[in-house]
């Protein structure tokens, strides 16, 4: 069962490789090199940084909020403050 998936999960790099091996050299550095490449390069970049950014700051309010919580005694409130880490049966006894 694994095997078949990771020879599934290799198509597109078999497709990928067979097509670079059709083109030449140049043809694959005029591609590389064209502004429409590194205008996406930029933005994935930047979807990552913003992306990491947001995680960070949620991550650390929670964090503080859970911390908060906790040491001031109320389990109940701290489990609420943070429902994604807990399963969906033991976060649901706090909502009535």
């Amino acid at each position: 069962m694994a095997v078949s998936a990771v020879l599934i999960s290799l198509i597109p790099l078999i497709y990928l490789l067979v097509r670079v091996a059709t083109i030449g050299i140049s043809e694959i550095a005029e591609l590389i090199f064209q502004t429409r490449t590194l205008e996406l390069i930029i933005n994935s970049l930047s979807l990552a940084f913003a992306v990491s950014v947001s995680a960070l700051a949620l991550g650390s309010m929670q964090a503080w909020v859970t911390a908060s919580n906790f040491a001031s005694g109320s389990i109940g409130r701290a489990y609420l403050s943070n429902p994604a880490d807990l399963p969906a049966g033991s976060s649901g006894n706090y909502w009535n």
